[in-house]
């Protein structure tokens, strides 16, 4: 473990400072999450942990990121996302100061193997145990979860070193530090090339993907409220019977009366469950009943229901009568998480493969780089600095 030399006075304090600072993105940047599927989100909060692990190799990345990890408590109603992030960092911090060579070297990349070797190794496992074997959620989702995680992990790696990098330029730009490192420079823009746009792809493909089917499952909802309005009463029971038991539906009339397929169901609906909001569902339409106990995100939205509600005018006697119609999220929900998986799994894999290829191409064009410098008085030594971009 390499030593840490003390810093002056002056130095500590304005770190305590930056760390203070850091913190607190931290802390805001998980209570902002990025939307994704149903339950499913992108927290950039362990960006600046990791930066701050970077710039200082600091053990105040530890505690940092269990702070602001602490925010996915409130997010998604479990605690082990607090244990599984919390042990990511603590594994960057031992291996960068164990394995990592000396503190100028932390601009070489060598963190995005870090965290992938923790996400393939422990994290992902981590995730099938917790979610899956303590709390009981759905293969589906559990899958889902840990694919996003570890994507979210090595995402939110390669931002830090990009930060790190841009600090690095800013920094010798002013005249201060030994300059960018070529190595770090070609790794950062390598990751980030392929990170960013795969991201963005992931994004508006799973958005898409949504829209469409739920724009599926509201016209079929129309379509039969509006085939139970017309309806006589004596054929709305052989019309429930011919769609199936997963519907239900309920027709209130002007006067209070109450005629439901499933009296219990909507009892229990109106009692349990709550409207689920625009987060994830982009039709105005169509809304989503979740349970609204405090259980886990992921099962609340697998639990939940697809509603539609009309109101017609009788002809019979001119009156108003509304019409809803609730069918189980499950099916959907479900399909979507599946399709969900596979879209990550890819973007995961190519930022799986594009870190060790983009640290090789590094390390290659720092080598033919360095053939073209002026060699060093005395010539390197195995300690020297890598090859690096110095300022203006």
């Amino acid at each position: 473990m390499d030593p840490q030399p003390s810093p002056p006075a002056g130095q500590r304090r304005a770190r305590l400072a930056w760390l203070a600072l850091l913190s607190g993105l931290a802390v805001l940047l998980n209570g902002w999450p990025i939307p994704l599927y149903y339950g499913i989100q992108l927290l950039l909060g362990s960006v600046p942990p990791i930066l701050a692990l970077l710039l200082w190799r600091s053990w105040w990345a530890v505690p940092m990121t269990l702070l602001a990890s602490l925010q996915t408590v409130r997010l998604w109603g479990h605690p082990w996302a607090v244990v599984i992030f919390s042990l990511e960092m603590l594994w960057l911090t031992l291996a960068l100061r164990r394995f990592g060579g000396p503190p100028t070297s932390d601009g070489n990349g060598r963190v995005v193997l870090f965290a992938l070797g923790y996400w393939l190794l422990v994290g992902c496992p981590l995730v099938i145990l917790f979610y899956g074997g303590v709390m009981g959620i759905d293969p589906a989702n559990v899958a889902v979860t840990a694919v996003k995680q570890a994507f979210n992990g090595l995402l939110n790696t390669v931002l830090a070193f990009g930060a790190l990098i841009l600090i690095q330029g800013l920094r010798s730009r002013r005249g201060h530090g030994p300059g960018i490192p070529l190595r770090g420079t070609i790794v950062a823009l390598a990751l980030l090339t392929i990170t960013l746009p795969s991201l963005v792809i992931g994004l508006v493909a799973g958005h898409q993907l949504e829209v469409a089917v739920q724009r599926g499952t509201l016209d079929g909802l129309q379509t039969v409220n509006l085939a139970l309005s017309r309806a006589r009463d004596q054929n709305t029971a052989l019309l429930m019977r011919q769609l199936g038991e997963a519907m239900a539906y309920r027709r209130i009339g002007a006067d209070g009366s109450v005629l439901s397929s499933d009296p219990a169901l909507f009892k229990r609906l109106d009692a349990e469950f709550r409207d689920g909001g625009r987060s994830y569902v982009h039709h105005r339409d169509l809304a989503m009943l979740v349970p609204r106990n405090n259980q886990p995100t992921l099962r609340r939205w697998v639990n939940g229901y697809w509603s539609y509600s009309r109101l017609y005018r009788d002809p019979a006697n001119g009156s108003t009568v509304m019409v809803q119609v609730v069918e189980p999220a499950r099916p959907v929900v479900t399909r979507l998480q599946q399709q969900s998986a596979t879209l990550l799994a890819v973007s995961l894999m190519v930022l799986a493969l594009a870190g060790p290829a983009s640290l090789w191409l590094g390390k290659r064009f720092e080598r033919e780089f360095g053939r073209v410098l002026p060699p060093p008085a005395g010539g390197r030594g195995p300690d020297d600095a890598p090859a690096a971009l110095g300022g203006e």
